[in-house]
């Protein structure tokens, strides 16, 4: 039995369409893989201080006989052969393959390499880095809110159904270009809600931003959490967990850029 899976495909080294072509070609080259679909090329701003230059993205969509665990297995060994390297987190790189979605299924894939497991998982819940490290969630964790993600997404498959969200492709990419973009912020108090204001202003976004507490009525696009995670934390839907701190006043401000940047395809 064979399943549609989205790829994401990211680079800002070397000469980056000519490698997705090639890696692309190397998926399709395997037997139980066919290359069914591929967007455009996107240009990006880099997503996040140590990223380097402007990045090329681009979705791919495969036909698949493979479980997402050996399909994760054989993409990781594509980026390698094409020189990717894991010493910097959100560093420049020559490849970056990520799993968007597999069928419609939600799947936690833990990393003892023991079976996939198909559970009740919030998909829309951010959480730091670190503890994704080792795991594999589907749909992709972070690929309701970046718009590199999307923007090649549509090109491909714009009715494709978020099974955590229930929205299209098309339906997640148009609630973020919604102007200005609505952000709620939970947790942390007045205090938190001030020095997040003052980043979203130096970065020059707070003419593109709305932000709110929790007691606003106002519908948000998405939910910057600042409460300490622990198994008793709820997942609030569409909710991005930071620190309240410096450091998570930063990413806010990364995923800001990831959420109002403009993609430009590429002729």
């Amino acid at each position: 039995m064979s399943t549609t899976a989205a790829i994401a495909l990211g680079g800002n080294v070397g000469d980056v369409p000519q490698v997705f072509m090639r890696a692309l070609a190397r998926l399709d080259q395997l037997t139980e893989v066919q290359l069914v679909g591929r967007s455009r090329n996107f240009e990006t701003r880099a997503m996040g201080d140590q990223a380097g230059g402007t990045y090329t993205n681009a979705v791919a969509l495969l036909q698949t006989t493979f479980t997402p665990s050996q399909l994760l297995c054989q993409i990781q060994q594509v980026e390698e052969e094409f020189g990717r390297e894991r010493t910097v987190p959100w560093g420049p790189r020559t490849l970056d393959i990520d799993l968007l979605s597999f069928g419609h299924d939600v799947i936690t894939l833990n990393s003892s390499g023991g079976p996939d497991a198909v559970g009740d998982v919030n998909t829309c819940h951010h959480r730091p880095l670190e503890s994704y490290r080792g795991s594999l969630l589907i749909p992709h964790p972070g690929s309701w809110y970046r718009r590199f993600v999307l923007d090649p997404w549509c090109d491909v498959s714009p009715q494709f159904r978020h099974p955590v969200l229930g929205e299209t492709v098309r339906e997640m990419q148009k609630k973020l270009r919604e102007s200005p973009l609505k952000v709620s912020v939970v947790g942390g108090g007045e205090q938190t809600l001030e020095q997040l204001q003052t980043a979203i202003k130096a970065a020059k976004l707070n003419e593109k931003t709305e932000l709110a507490d929790d007691a606003s009525d106002t519908p948000a696009t998405l939910t910057f959490d600042f409460r300490p995670i622990d198994k008793q934390t709820p997942h609030l839907p569409r909710s991005i967990s930071l620190t309240d701190s410096p450091v998570g006043f930063r990413m806010a401000v990364t995923i800001l850029h990831a959420v109002l940047d403009e993609p430009v395809p590429i002729v």
